[in-house]
């Protein structure tokens, strides 16, 4: 089950949204060592994100439980890898920890990821959005317009 009308994002939440729990572990200390959201488990006082658990503990295939609503995977632009190949919209500083190391550009990047998959909900809006995506792309690999 996914939440996207847009079909690249529900193609997206189809998927897994880690592959092993490495990957899920390099994630998890990205992000949620960070939030507020999972601060009672982390120091042994309750439970945690409720989307880790379900994300993590669930049986995709089945559709036991859907990838979590909040979570939104980053449009591959060369700028992330993994861990950081997934944008959580939930994600709050977490102060009691120390705040968060990625402070503003973190906020900016849930930001720029949610409104990436927002304007794809729009057709015409997503032909301009691959194209600014494809043109950055270039961009950045030093390919010159002809």
């Amino acid at each position: 089950m996914t939440h996207s009308v847009n079909p690249r994002l529900a193609a997206a939440q189809a998927r897994r949204p880690f592959a092993n729990g490495t990957e899920a572990g390099a994630w998890i200390d990205k992000w949620c060592n960070h939030c507020v959201h999972d601060h009672a488990f982390r120091v042994g006082s309750g439970p945690g994100c409720e989307l880790i658990g379900n994300a993590t503990l669930v049986d995709f295939p089945t559709g036991d439980n859907p990838w979590p609503e909040a979570w939104l995977p980053e449009p591959d632009d060369g700028t992330f890898a993994m861990p950081s190949r997934l944008a959580c919209r939930k994600f709050q500083p977490c102060k009691p920890c120390g705040g968060d190391p990625a402070g503003k550009e973190r906020a900016r990047r849930i930001d720029a990821v949610a409104t990436y998959w927002d304007q794809l909900e729009d057709p015409e809006i997503a032909l301009q959005a691959e194209e600014r995506f494809m043109q950055e792309i270039a961009k950045r690999c030093g390919v010159k317009e002809n």
